[in-house]
């Protein structure tokens, strides 16, 4: 079972956006437009607004709540961190990937507590250069944010405990291709994936 940046076990999971805390934040010189045509990993700033952290939610530890209410389809942040290739962070388990061989480290702010659900009320999209969680649905002020930790990954042998609590919980949190395929089709149709996990797909 990974370990999360606050030193907590992964149970609910926050952060199998998967991020790493003792890297060396700043952009790798070595990525070229080739490595990752699609990712920006220029502004390593998170952004965000009408988000806090709470310190305790339930088995989590921290997680990330609304002080105001968000729209479907609303931006609610903009993930930080730095873009690595894997061989230059080596325990991804604390990064967020966002390419086959690539992963956006910590951004030691407020994004880095995003907690996993298998039923989230948000989904990731990448726009304009950057990976962005936005409202599935219509989210209340006070409400937790989680999302799918699924959708970013690919190709990882890693395989997380899930305790979100959620009636349709799959117990293990992997893979965007080892997701049933009706629920793989739902979060394309909502726009809920980075795309490179679409190569992966049977």
């Amino acid at each position: 079972m990974s370990e999360r940046r606050d030193g907590r076990v992964a149970e609910g999971t926050s952060l199998l956006r998967m991020r790493m805390g003792n890297c060396t934040e700043g952009s790798n010189p070595s990525l070229s437009a080739t490595t990752s045509p699609e990712v920006d990993g220029s502004d390593t700033k998170a952004k965000y607004h009408g988000l806090y952290v709470r310190e305790e939610v339930g088995n989590k530890g921290r997680g990330v709540f609304t002080s105001r209410d968000f729209a479907p389809g609303e931006l609610v942040l903009v993930f930080g961190g730095a873009l690595l290739e894997r061989g230059a962070i080596g325990d991804v388990t604390h990064a967020l990937q966002v390419g086959e061989d690539l992963f956006l480290t910590a951004s030691n702010d407020l994004d880095d507590f995003v907690n996993h659900s298998c039923a989230p009320n948000c989904g990731v999209r990448l726009r304009g250069g950057r990976v962005e969680l936005f409202a599935l649905n219509a989210i209340p002020a006070d409400e937790e944010i989680t999302f799918d930790y699924a959708v970013t990954q690919s190709r990882s042998p890693d395989l997380m405990e899930c305790a979100c609590g959620q009636s349709s919980c799959r117990t293990l949190i992997g893979n965007f291709e080892a997701l049933p395929s009706q629920l793989q089709d739902l979060y394309i149709a909502q726009g809920s994936y980075l795309p490179y996990v679409l190569s992966q797909r049977s």
